[in-house]
């Protein structure tokens, strides 16, 4: 992708968002998590297919735009779930090769929850699916399932399967998505190589940790408007040291989570090396220390429904724990880490 087509896209999105995308407009969407005119003027700019090859209407972005994308579609608090249908639909059908279907498609890991079994000329499907972003609105589902040795990619639609709603912290849908013997077409599974359902659970965790990243610029310029508009005796509190060292610690830990997130975007095609777990556990913490910091400098302010410091705070909250939290992923690196032994411990540490 050129320069100038990165920069047309990112351009277009912070247009749209900045234009339409308003506080008020992310609080009539609060039941639910979803603004369906909002999502279609995205989809009228193809902005949900840019990470598609061009054969397929998309413009080829590579995943560090992609994760600058949703850095924005997070700062704006986008009520819409723009890592599912933005990032890991694209990259799931580009893997097998087949089409985005239209409407809303949304992701969301199996997690073992689902059976599949044989049935004449068909497959028949049991379990549920949890915590499904934005289920309820969705026209299709894509999820990946472990049987018989291998994993299929599933293309599911909306009249085969049972909601329960539910929501996160954020007021965005986490649905539980039921199947009860759900007959599917040979057309809707597609084998898929042994590993894609890891690969998609830290893609996953690659997308939120851009999506922090996104939501915590925002209370941070939320910050620092307020501090300076908001006086205390008579001057502004941001002239004050301590609020200048609470949102020195904001900008250092944001930055750093920042940067891990581009890193881990740049390395993922390449094959991972724990730059996602790192990535995550850099944004999940960043994400704690700057939403505090964000509501100790609004005080009281910060805690209304009206004022928009809410509309990141909470989706910090809850999106540091999807798809792995800090302690999930610290695991995992632990184990990885360990694996390697004492002698190639530092050749991983300073490889390129």
């Amino acid at each position: 992708m050129s320069d100038e087509i990165r920069t047309l896209l990112l351009d277009s999105l912070e247009r749209l968002l900045h234009d339409q995308c308003t506080p008020e407009r992310v609080e009539e969407a609060e039941s639910g998590g979803f603004d369906a005119g909002l999502w279609r003027q995205i989809c009228e700019l193809e902005l949900h297919r840019a990470a598609l090859p061009e054969s397929q209407g998309g413009v080829a972005a590579d995943l560090p735009v992609m994760t600058e994308i949703l850095k924005l579609t997070a700062a704006y608090a986008l009520p819409a779930p723009a890592a599912e249908a933005m990032l890991l639909a694209p990259w799931l059908v580009t893997l097998t090769d087949s089409e985005l279907p239209d409407g809303l498609i949304t992701v969301a890991p199996s997690a073992g929850e689902l059976e599949l079994r044989p049935h004449g000329d068909e497959w028949l499907l049991d379990g549920e699916i949890r915590r499904v972003p934005a289920g309820r609105h969705a026209d299709g589902l894509l999820t990946v399932i472990a049987e018989g040795g291998g994993e299929w990619l599933l293309r599911l639609s909306a009249e085969q399967w049972q909601v329960a709603e539910a929501a996160n912290l954020a007021g965005e849908a986490r649905d539980t998505m039921s199947f009860t013997a759900q007959p599917l077409a040979t057309d809707q599974l597609t084998a898929v190589p042994v590993g894609t359902a890891q690969k998609l659970w830290q893609l996953g965790a690659l997308a939120r940790s851009a999506q922090l990243v996104g939501a915590l610029r925002r209370a941070q310029a939320l910050s620092h408007t307020y501090v300076q508009e908001r006086s205390q005796f008579g001057r502004p509190l941001a002239k004050f040291q301590a609020i200048q060292q609470q949102l020195a610690l904001l900008a250092a830990d944001l930055e750093a989570a920042s940067v891990m997130t581009g890193l881990a975007a740049m390395g993922f095609a390449v094959g991972d090396r724990g730059d996602v777990a790192a990535a995550k556990i850099q944004a999940g913490q960043a994400a704690g220390m700057g939403a505090r910091i964000a509501h100790q400098v609004h005080g009281a302010m910060g805690f209304t429904q009206e004022y928009p410091l809410h509309h990141a705070t909470r989706r910090l909250w809850s999106w540091r724990e999807e798809y792995g939290s800090e302690t999930h992923w610290a695991h995992l690196m632990g184990e990885q880490l360990v694996a390697l032994g004492a002698d190639e411990l530092w050749p991983w540490l300073t490889a390129g």
